[in-house]
């Protein structure tokens, strides 16, 4: 007859508590040595019990071995720590892991290397934590191949796409010219004249030709007006027998006026009132005869300013000089009344000192 022989396991080696703030992978080191003590243990209970057990071996004997097996298996897994999320879960092997080689009930069980392949878990050990895919997968998400060709093709296109063209800078306006006719003017005219007169005291069918001048001194007050005063003068012979001399002279007051303003053209039509008078003088008498009264004169004339652009670019004015056309009359007092009137082409010489 077989005797039952009850084997008793050796107590389980109490391991050290890791440390609360142990690196994950030491952690994890520590869970794969306890679930191979765990796995060494419960195949020498496995190899110990007999192959065909009888009932006496199932009794109190065998109950408390199988007892005292699975009470060491949930210490061990309580003490070994769940690999944290952090930590890279181990890949599982696709064949099983090989079963430990029986060892004889003295023997202790050595640990598994520590750059092995960790052993499945027992029955009793906790399942490893997944590590979390939502990471990885949002991490290795593909990209959008319609936004990767837009962020390739977009560098191309925008250098394909041309610039706009600068717009030209607007063109500088011209200088404005600075006016001519501007400012206090002085000249005179000088120039031939014909003169016809009447007196009383002896006739004079024929005209009196001579010269004249006139003297000018005014203010360009608008662009287009002027006022000033004028003194003018005229000699005059009749070369006809008997001879005759005509002198006259007036004091008026006279206004220019400048129709060509805006565009600066400096042609003025000029007019003005006054008192004058004069006498008649005939060879081989001793008197004389007369008139005198209200005196009006009409002018047009057309300046020219040679070099006043080169030496004043900046400033109005400028030395003129242009003809002049004009007429002075000498009105009568009554109907039949001794008068004069005179037509004269002449040279008008004069200064402005712009304003």
């Amino acid at each position: 007859m077989l005797s039952a022989v009850t084997f008793v396991p050796a107590p389980p080696r109490r391991l050290a508590p890791a440390p609360a703030l142990a690196p994950a992978r030491r952690a994890w080191r520590l869970g794969s040595s306890a679930s191979a003590v765990v796995l060494a243990l419960t195949a020498n209970v496995a190899t110990a019990a007999p192959a065909t057990p009888s009932r006496a071996t199932t009794g109190a004997g065998g109950t408390s071995v199988l007892a005292a097996g699975s009470r060491a298996s949930r210490l061990l897994a309580a003490a070994s720590p769940a690999p944290s999320v952090s930590s890279p879960a181990p890949a599982p092997s696709d064949s099983p892991p090989s079963a430990p080689a029986a060892s004889s009930p003295g023997s202790a069980a050595a640990p598994a290397a520590p750059g092995g392949s960790p052993p499945a878990p027992a029955e009793g050990a906790p399942a490893p934590v997944p590590a979390d895919s939502s990471s990885a997968d949002a991490e290795a998400a593909p990209e959008d191949s319609a936004q990767s060709e837009r962020k390739i093709d977009g560098p191309a296109e925008a250098a394909a796409v041309d610039a706009p063209a600068e717009a030209p800078p607007p063109p500088r306006p011209a200088p404005e010219k600075p006016p001519r006719v501007d400012g206090t003017y002085v000249g005179g005219t000088i120039g031939p004249g014909i003169s016809f007169a009447r007196v009383n005291d002896f006739p004079t069918p024929n005209p009196f030709v001579g010269g004249g001048a006139t003297l000018r001194v005014g203010e360009v007050i608008y662009p287009w007006l002027s006022i000033g005063v004028e003194i003018s003068g005229n000699l005059a012979y009749r070369s006809a027998d008997p001879r005759q001399r005509l002198l006259q002279g007036a004091f008026l007051v006279d206004f220019g006026f400048y129709p060509g303003a805006k565009k600066q053209i400096p042609l003025s039509l000029r007019a003005g009132f006054g008192a004058g008078g004069g006498a008649i003088r005939e060879a081989r008498r001793q008197d004389r005869s007369g008139f005198g009264g209200a005196v009006f004169t009409a002018a047009v004339r057309y300046e020219f300013f040679p070099g006043a652009a080169k030496r004043r670019p900046k400033r109005g004015g400028g030395f003129s000089i242009g003809p002049e056309l004009g007429w002075i009359g000498f009105m009568p007092a009554a109907k039949g009344r001794p008068m004069s009137h005179t037509v004269y082409l002449g040279l008008y010489v004069g200064f402005y000192f712009g304003s």
